[in-house]
């Protein structure tokens, strides 16, 4: 997955609300490493001094989480590759999804299109 999304801020936030909504999903104690460091903007080490692990824990955990939300978003969208990082056109982080054999968000109607 990765989170590079277009100018249009209004699908931008239509994108970011779905990948929100399929974290959401994601076990415990994934999506506490993966909400602080995508929307969190937290170091790994910040991460691991917050939930009180190890490093290598927190780096074991988003690397699983990832992979929860990849799976999720797949099966929820039927998109076949997914990208992700947190960085996004100048603005805010925002969470999205984009299918990365097409580079095209993942937003509302069919996967792998733009809506209209």
């Amino acid at each position: 997955m990765k989170i590079c999304l277009p100018s249009n801020r209004q699908r931008s936030a239509l994108d970011s609300a779905r990948v929100i909504e399929f974290l959401g999903q994601v076990q415990e104690p994934y999506r506490a490493a993966l909400s602080l460091f995508y929307l969190e903007d937290y170091s790994y080490k910040e991460i691991a001094d917050i939930l009180e692990v190890p490093l290598g824990t927190v780096r074991s955990r988003i690397s699983r989480g990832l992979a929860q939300l990849q799976e999720l978003i797949h099966i929820g969208t039927g998109t076949t590759s997914l990208r992700m990082t947190r960085a996004c056109s100048g603005g805010p982080t925002e969470l999205c999804a984009t299918n990365s054999s097409t580079n095209t968000p993942i937003g509302p109607g069919k996967a792998g299109t733009s809506p209209e």
